[in-house]
């Protein structure tokens, strides 16, 4: 029968951690190689560090492609992220990521969005600025024409990385004013997270 339970857990020996269970009682764990039917809303693989990330995402989308999946890792690299992320994850995290980050993480992946943290979303959005091409740049340069000047500098600071903090001292405005700005702009563009944002306006989405 296919499993019903709200999330799949991946792991190389088929233990659980305990914090998952925490999160996410409705959860059922299986090890690394391991076929199940599944109705599950997202998928969860933590990667085996001795293994090359790249077949274990493979398999994953082989035997799981037709859900969302998550891929943890123990170190995280912004190579491993880009890996990630290009193969169709919607997420990518730190495997000891405390539990209302993987609320979060659950929350903005069944909702459609893609999340990384921080710290990754910065250098990843820096990435994508640097190799844009002019050509890139003037086709996607029409999202300005559906926002305010104000909002398009918002949206342009965030793209290069800017934590809302950063863009409100920039701007002389409050990181609530940011945030409103934000949320505005998600609703114009279509989009509903900072990467696809960053994504958009750097010429790759």
């Amino acid at each position: 029968m296919p499993d019903k339970k709200s999330h799949l857990m991946i792991t190389f020996d088929g233990l659980p951690l305990l914090r998952w269970q925490q999160v996410f009682p409705h959860s059922n764990t299986i090890t690394f190689g391991e076929v199940v039917q599944s109705e599950a809303a997202i998928v969860w693989l933590k990667l085996n560090g001795l293994v090359p990330t790249e077949p274990q995402i493979d398999w994953v989308k082989s035997h799981y492609g037709h859900l969302k999946f998550v891929v943890l890792s123990s170190i995280p690299l912004a190579s491993e992220a880009l890996l990630a992320l290009s193969a169709g994850a919607r997420a990518y995290a730190n495997v000891h990521a405390g539990p209302q980050n993987l609320k979060q993480i659950a929350d903005i992946v069944t909702e459609g969005g893609i999340w990384v943290g921080e710290d990754m979303m910065q250098f990843l959005v820096v990435s994508l600025s640097n190799i844009k091409t002019e050509q890139q740049h003037k086709q996607h340069n029409e999202w300005r024409e559906k926002v305010s000047h104000r909002e398009a500098e918002v949206v342009d600071a965030a793209a290069l990385g800017a934590s809302n903090k950063v863009i409100a001292r920039q701007l002389g405005i409050s990181e609530r004013t940011v945030k409103a700005h934000l949320s505005a702009v998600f609703g114009k563009l279509d989009v509903n997270d900072r990467l696809k944002l960053a994504l958009l306006v750097n010429g790759t989405f």
